[in-house]
């Protein structure tokens, strides 16, 4: 049962007790269409609380831990956005810049907004179909390499590496990335990992 259908009935209010301010009864709330909440003894459950809180968050969380998963749905969150905004950078990584004689004065006169909007999209049409431009002789059609692009993958390496490090997995395990370096092999890489997933096993679940 997840937390919400798992609340406190009864608490410890014995002082002298080790137990103190512990839950005595809980109330179990099934789902299931048809049944009804029943009172089970702490001794009779094994609580799995999630990640530590302080006691003034744990208080304002009704006395549960954190969810494992909000960082870790946040930080995927976050690197889903960088590769969009990867791709909007290199997009306009580069600038095309159209430079029209007497531009100002033609946009002065009645059709002059037109004129220009028209000369421009014929440019941009011919461009995409032809990869060829044809402009006046005192027209300049140039395009601008802004250079936005540099250090986008050190970027998405860095939402990926936040990402791991609130998952609590390698880079790459999480990634499937292999690792760099002289005589990488990820070894020490794989032992490191062994060795946190037989602390949590041994800190956390053994017992239940």
């Amino acid at each position: 049962y997840d937390r919400y259908q798992a609340t406190v009935h009864v608490r410890n209010t014995d002082p002298a007790s080790e137990n103190y301010g512990q839950p005595e009864l809980w109330l179990i709330s099934p789902t299931l269409t048809g049944t009804m909440p029943y009172k089970v003894h702490n001794s009779r459950c094994i609580i799995l609380d999630g990640a530590a809180l302080p006691d003034r968050q744990r208080s304002a969380n009704e006395n549960w831990g954190a969810s494992c998963l909000q960082a870790c749905t946040d930080q995927l969150t976050r690197l889903g956005m960088s590769h969009q905004h990867a791709n909007a950078l290199l997009e306009r990584s580069q600038q095309a810049v159209h430079k029209i004689t007497d531009l100002a004065q033609t946009l002065a006169r009645p059709n002059g907004e037109a004129l220009i909007k028209q000369r421009v999209d014929l440019v941009d049409m011919v461009r995409g179909i032809l990869n060829t431009i044809v402009v006046d002789g005192n027209e300049e059609y140039s395009v601008n390499n802004l250079g936005i692009s540099t250090g986008v993958n050190d970027m998405l390496d860095r939402f990926a590496e936040a990402l791991c490090a609130v998952a609590g997995v390698p880079m790459y395990l999480l990634m499937q990335r292999s690792l760099g370096g002289m005589n990488a092999n990820g070894k020490s890489e794989q032992e490191g990992w062994y060795a946190t997933v037989k602390a949590y096993q041994e800190e956390n679940l053994l017992k239940p």
